[in-house]
């Protein structure tokens, strides 16, 4: 009798510290808001891609909702092809100029600080998004390459391309 009551004690007390660690495990935040609250993150895509809703709202655990910036690319929605423009100029990096590749949202961290950019295309965690923060801190220029997914540093003409595009497509 002893030996059951013991176990049972002992089966109270193992789910009593698992329940406290679960709560504290899912209180504590996954994502850090970066230092440099001056980086941006814009979103081409269209109202109703569900990748760019959540890209849109997920993004925020990392960046203040006040840096994203959505850009609708449907020219009959938004009655103009600046953002449509803006979205294939970006893809071509993204996809070495096979645009018929390139989804949505399509994505470009800018940081003026330092002057580092991102450029992918799709939906990405927000813990992968705070590494990406973390990299263009430092002044890196990197992009996604649609065909392997690995992260390449940008020529100075792909740099010179994503700045004259969000200077156009952000005033």
């Amino acid at each position: 009798m002893k030996g059951a009551r013991k176990f049972i004690t002992l089966g109270v007390l193992i789910a009593l510290v698992l329940t406290v660690g679960i709560i504290t495990f899912t209180n504590v935040p996954h994502t850090q808001t970066p230092a440099n609250t001056k980086i941006r993150l814009y979103v081409y895509g269209t109202k109703n891609c569900s990748w760019c809703n959540r890209m849109m709202q997920d993004s925020s655990q990392v960046i203040p909702t006040s840096n994203i910036t959505f850009l609708e690319i449907d020219p009959q929605i938004v009655t103009t092809t600046t953002n449509l423009t803006a979205f294939f100029t970006l893809g071509n990096i993204v996809s070495d100029n096979h645009t018929e590749k390139i989804g949505t949202p399509l994505c470009v961290v800018y940081d003026p600080v330092s002057n580092g950019i991102a450029l992918w295309d799709g939906y990405i965690e927000p813990q992968q998004l705070a590494q990406i923060l973390n990299t263009v801190q430092t002044g890196t220029t990197i992009f996604a390459n649609i065909d392997n997914g690995a992260w390449t540093p940008m020529t100075q003409e792909d740099i010179e391309t994503v700045m004259n595009v969000l200077a156009l497509t952000t005033k």
